[in-house]
């Protein structure tokens, strides 16, 4: 419809182009509202892509725990505005961010120091709440949204070191340590999941589910190695590895030696739980 109004103006300036006197000075004043129509159509597309620049928004102030969504800007689900949480503020207008998502919320991951304009403010809490449901029933999905947000954490923390002058040896130490501080984080995460309690030992191959060495029962979170137990009655406790991810189910409910110098993390059905049949 602007573009129609703008052609109208510039048909009107060709008709008195030729007209003498007053008419030359319509013409002219009608040529320049023609002009300023059209940087008036140009000017919103340009206003968009300024205003989705993270450095000309706005820096939110937001209390931990206050519910958020970020944007994941690399990979496949480059584009998708995952919900999160703020788990503290690291300094002013810098926040780490906890996320929680998948079946039993199983993928964590708390990025640190982000800037507040690469948050937002969730539109309602029914939406918020519609996207956590579509994570908890999406497990690729979900495991694929959290890889992307740590890429792209890692990316923006590998950049700002060089940035400040640290040399590139002393920028992969420092990103190792953030890994290894995360992974502590996960295995704390980890912890036995309701009907079930923890133990302290290992069991014996013998008392394990039989599994293929080659194919090993690898389960992405603790609480999918515990559906996987509690699908079977003969099930009584299982092993989890944080690290490798391995899901043991084991016959017998109590460990049967000593715990190897492993990450397992050993759960038996609790006495108060019913049996769940397959």
């Amino acid at each position: 419809m602007a573009h129609s109004s703008a052609l109208a103006l510039v048909l009107a300036v060709a008709q008195v182009a030729f007209v003498p006197g007053e008419a030359l000075d319509q013409a002219f004043m009608l040529q320049q509202t023609a002009q300023m129509c059209s940087r008036f159509l140009e000017a919103p597309a340009a206003a968009l892509e300024a205003a989705l620049r993270p450095e000309s928004q706005s820096a939110l102030k937001l209390e931990v725990g206050s519910r958020v969504e970020i944007m994941i800007e690399n990979g496949r689900m480059a584009g998708k505005w995952v919900p999160a949480s703020i788990d503290r503020e690291r300094s002013p207008g810098f926040y780490d961010v906890r996320v929680e998502i998948g079946p039993s919320s199983c993928y964590l991951s708390v990025l640190p120091g982000l800037r507040s304009q690469l948050l937002r403010r969730p539109a309602s809490s029914a939406g918020y709440d519609k996207v956590l449901r579509f994570y908890s029933e999406s497990q690729v999905e979900a495991k694929q949204a959290v890889d992307g947000l740590e890429f792209d954490a890692q990316k923006r923390v590998r950049e700002r070191l060089l940035a400040k002058g640290m040399s590139k040896q002393a920028v992969k130490a420092k990103m190792e340590e953030m890994e290894k501080s995360m992974q502590r984080k996960k295995a704390a995460h980890a912890s036995c999941p309701p009907g079930y309690a923890a133990a302290v030992g290992d069991v014996r191959g013998g008392n394990q589910f039989s599994h293929n060495a080659t194919e090993l029962n690898k389960q992405d979170a603790i609480a999918l190695c515990a559906e996987d137990c509690s699908k079977r009655d003969a099930c009584k406790s299982f092993e989890w590895s944080p690290g490798s991810k391995v899901c043991n189910l084991n016959r017998v409910p109590e460990p049967d030696r000593a715990a190897p110098f492993l990450d397992y993390i050993f759960c038996k059905r609790a006495k108060t739980q019913d049996v769940i049949r397959a």
